[in-house]
């Protein structure tokens, strides 16, 4: 793993910009334990890339873990503010606010995180325009189309 570590810290003076270059080496850094490494690399990615939802849901996650809770709640509610239909942000979100002693915010969040979580597991067509009429896949299906 310090391999690894080496490698992107080169690949970070290559180009200091690069936004998955910062994200990549925080996650990797905050699976070793070191948070605060992992915050300020996770928050160079998203200074890189202000839009990074993947990055402050991380930032978040890492924010808890290190309990620092109200800047875990604004990076979680900056993804969510980015990827409203991110489930893990909400679900995470949740936590954090219930430790928090918010217990009505806790329980919006939780709901809108199962929600999501629900709709992303509802069956849904492979294809937007059949090729024959009812001749659209759905997942699960074993159903073989040979019409071209």
């Amino acid at each position: 793993m310090t391999e690894a570590i080496a490698e992107f810290r080169i690949a970070e003076q290559l180009e200091p910009r690069q936004a998955d270059v910062h994200y990549t080496l925080g996650v990797t850094l905050w699976q070793q334990g070191d948070f605060p490494s992992a915050a300020d690399e996770l928050q160079a990615a998203i200074d890189a890339k202000p839009d990074y939802a993947e990055a402050f849901y991380t930032l978040g996650t890492v924010r808890k873990q290190q309990g620092k809770l109200p800047e875990a709640a604004n990076a979680l509610r900056q993804a969510i503010r980015l990827q409203p239909d991110f489930a893990g942000a909400h679900t995470t979100l949740a936590a954090v606010l219930r430790q928090l002693g918010d217990v009505n915010g806790a329980a919006a969040e939780s709901k809108a995180g199962s929600e999501l979580s629900k709709e992303k597991t509802v069956s849904k067509p492979l294809c937007s325009q059949p090729i024959q009429a009812n001749d659209c896949l759905l997942p699960g299906t074993w159903r073989v189309h040979l019409a071209i």
